[in-house]
């Protein structure tokens, strides 16, 4: 049987298990691993109060999403998330 996971939005939550498996590649389930959102680059909300203080950059606070994903050796899609059919294991993006 072959797997597919995809993970939906790529927050904070799925950059750091994205990072997690770059950094321990033992840890990556087997089969194909898709990551979708709606942009390519996140801010990382943990940053967000030093870069209004001027500590950061937003350069510095940016995560660069296909980046991280090429590195993981996982797919990445632009595409915005409108709705997610369980019952029928789809994702439904806008514009497909």
């Amino acid at each position: 049987m072959n797997r597919h996971l995809v993970l939906a939005g790529g927050g904070h939550t799925h950059s750091l298990l994205v990072k997690n498996w770059i950094m321990r590649p033992q840890l990556r389930p087997k089969g194909l691993i898709t990551l979708v959102d709606r942009a390519s680059t996140l801010l990382y909300s943990g940053m967000i109060p030093g870069f209004i203080a001027r500590k950061y950059s937003l350069h510095e606070i940016r995560i660069n999403l296909r980046n991280l994903c090429a590195r993981a050796g996982i797919s990445f899609v632009v595409a915005e998330i409108v709705k997610i059919d369980l019952s029928n294991k789809h994702l439904i993006v806008a514009s497909r």
